[in-house]
């Protein structure tokens, strides 16, 4: 029997670039498979609701099925989560298709970080049936080179300043504002916006991108 072949993972993201009051419009989770025995199973990503350590692959040094971080035990073994799932997605195999991408809608949950109404601790991903089979799907992690990726898009709050990541070697009026803002998602009549230097082009510093509308809270 395979009464324990059941496996979960865990994962989080730092979100601390997205700045204090964005509107989330789409977040999406992305997981690279890597290996399968090939049966069609739906899995679900569950919020999770404590913190926990990530190992650094010694005894006892992070998260695993007992423990939150190597030596604390779960209220629950496997994790203490949100029962509720954030999302769901059906992977299945194909020779046309495998190692595909899969992808999980996780934008309430990504917004509701942002804001602060919950403490982002990360998801937990496991199969909505856990059985005694082998029916696994392994997903890549950080280390490989196709990481678990999670690709948020956003709005931000009408006179704040946005971390533009770039090329340390491009001057402040070689970074274009529109391909970093949806100006006409923000309120108001009429957009403005300008680019301002943190460092010179050699330090590697990012450059900050000013958005407002006229007539628009400045936040």
């Amino acid at each position: 029997p395979w009464g324990s072949y059941t496996r979960r993972s865990i994962l989080k993201f730092d979100l601390s670039s997205i700045p204090s009051g964005a509107t989330i419009t789409s977040a999406t989770l992305q997981l690279k498979e890597a290996s399968t025995y090939g049966f069609g199973r739906t899995l679900a990503v569950h919020r999770v609701t404590r913190d926990w350590t990530e190992g650094n692959g010694s005894s006892n040094s992070g998260v695993t099925w007992a423990k939150y971080n190597g030596v604390n035990s779960w209220m629950s073994a496997g994790g203490d989560y949100n029962s509720t799932p954030t999302s769901t997605a059906y992977v299945s195999y194909s020779p046309y298709s495998f190692p595909k991408t899969d992808e999980w809608d996780v934008g309430s949950d990504v917004q509701n970080f942002v804001d602060g109404l919950i403490q982002n601790y990360g998801w937990i991903l496991k199969a909505t049936v856990e059985d005694t089979s082998q029916k696994y799907w392994f997903f890549r992690s950080r280390e490989n080179s196709n990481p678990p990726k999670l690709v948020v898009s956003y709005i931000p709050l009408p006179g704040s300043y946005v971390e533009v990541p770039h090329d340390s070697s491009l001057m402040p009026e070689q970074v274009t504002a529109e391909a970093w803002v949806n100006l006409d998602s923000l309120p108001g009549t009429s957009a403005s916006y300008g680019i301002l230097s943190k460092g010179d082009s050699s330090s590697g510093n990012g450059y900050e991108l000013f958005v407002q509308r006229a007539g628009a809270p400045t936040g």
